[in-house]
């Protein structure tokens, strides 16, 4: 995602510009810009704003240190305020329907374990077998999956605190069923079998890219509430439901 930010934005609006000649209001115009958008560009969220004036913030602090400039002019750019949208947590009549419209889909499992546990996409998508203790029904997270450039690997957990879920116990079930799913996938790959010890894996052992659910989630019905962000809106929901898994 830096290297994006870099290469889309950040070079060709200021790439021509010298070191020494950058100034605050120069960033700030170019924050500007990117809130606008323009005839080639949509307008970017704030978010996206704050993240690329991150990317390019770092770049001018490294530039303080080695002495090329003598203070970083990103200091001084003030951002648009980011309206966080209020968070409706799902009633049970809700949860009711979104399992009914995945029952049978080919990413229940991971559904049923991101609604019934809070796990953010990126745990769900790097929990791996040792993390399950099915004998004391809990998930010990403490890994996620993530892209670096351009390849998936396992980093420390988003604030780098690990924890130990409790969840239901046919969350173990489900569990437990995506074991033994995939033990038979396991014999049907024979030598194409990609082991990674990962839970939530393809047919063949991969793993699941989070483009992947999205498609997944895809021919849910509207009716669900969740046709386009059902993944990630499970997570984010439960945790402010009024249940929630026991936790340590």
């Amino acid at each position: 995602m830096y290297r994006l930010h870099i290469d889309k934005i950040i070079k060709p609006a200021l790439g021509s510009v010298k070191l020494t000649a950058l100034t605050g209001p120069s960033i700030q115009a170019f924050c500007n810009s990117l809130q606008r958008g323009d005839s080639s560009t949509k307008p970017k969220s704030p978010k996206s704003i704050k993240n690329i004036h991150g990317v390019l913030h770092r770049a001018l602090q490294q530039a303080v240190e080695l002495s090329l400039i003598r203070f970083n002019p990103a200091d001084v750019c003030k951002f648009p305020r980011v309206e966080r949208p209020p968070i409706k947590p799902l009633d049970e009549a809700e949860i009711a329907r979104f399992l009914d419209a995945i029952k049978g889909k080919e990413y229940e499992r991971e559904f049923v374990t991101a609604l019934f546990t809070g796990m953010r996409q990126a745990e769900i998508l790097g929990l791996t077998w040792d993390c399950i203790d099915f004998q004391r029904g809990t998930i010990h997270l403490y890994h996620q999956l993530q892209i670096i450039r351009g390849e998936y690997k396992l980093t420390s957990l988003k604030n780098d605190k690990p924890r130990i879920i409790t969840p239901a116990q046919f969350v173990i079930k489900t569990l437990q069923e995506q074991r033994r799913l995939q033990a038979e996938w396991r014999l049907l790959a024979g030598p194409a079998w990609q082991e990674g010890n990962f839970v939530f894996t393809n047919q063949l052992g991969g793993t699941c890219a989070s483009r992947q659910f999205i498609i997944a989630s895809s021919p849910l019905p509207e009716a669900s509430g969740f046709r386009r962000r059902v993944f990630t809106i499970c997570a984010i929901l439960m945790r402010s439901h009024p249940y929630r898994p026991g936790m340590t």
